[in-house]
């Protein structure tokens, strides 16, 4: 699994292995006993829509992952997605890359990234427009997001072969 979390969230950096500069990142991936790796990126430049394709670079180069995008919509938009990440969303699948993006912001992630989605997982969500977003995607228990109780990880999980139901996280 590969993180690319700036932030380095405690959830994410929990067992693994915290890299900056890329080389320690190509090392990471290189080592079989690594199976956890954090990115933040900071000797490439931090929060950069580069530093950010570099990493997909290296996910498409390596294969045979799991690859994290956290806070996704800090370099997409809904109709854009850099060269790297698309090519992921699009063929990853044919290189053994599978992808989970965290966005605080649903609306503001990439079609092309959402029209692969096969589960989806909102926690609490208060903005109306975001809240309209969803209803889209998981129908009318979109319009509880806005109650859920943050604290007891209430989520609506959809997936794409089930509908969507209010339930505890699946990640918590």
């Amino acid at each position: 699994m590969l993180i690319f979390d700036p932030n380095c969230e405690p959830a994410y950096a929990s067992g693994a292995r915290i890299v900056d500069r890329e080389l320690d990142l190509i090392d990471a991936l290189r080592d079989p006993a690594c199976k956890r790796i954090l990115w933040r990126g900071l000797a490439a430049g931090g929060l950069t829509v580069e530093t950010f394709e570099r990493v997909n670079e290296i996910a498409w180069a390596a294969g045979d992952l799991t690859l994290v995008w956290e806070e996704i919509d800090r370099w997409t938009g809904p109709q854009k997605l850099p060269p790297f990440a698309l090519a992921l969303v699009n063929q990853g699948r044919h290189r053994g890359v599978a992808l989970i993006a965290a966005s605080r912001r649903p609306a503001r992630v990439s079609r092309d990234l959402t029209a692969s989605a096969t589960r989806i997982v909102a926690f609490q969500v208060r903005e109306p427009r975001d809240v309209a977003y969803l209803r889209e995607w998981i129908g009318q228990e979109a319009d509880g997001l806005p109650g859920l109780d943050a604290n007891a990880y209430e989520c609506v999980a959809w997936t794409d072969a089930g509908g969507a139901a209010k339930k505890k996280s699946p990640f918590a």
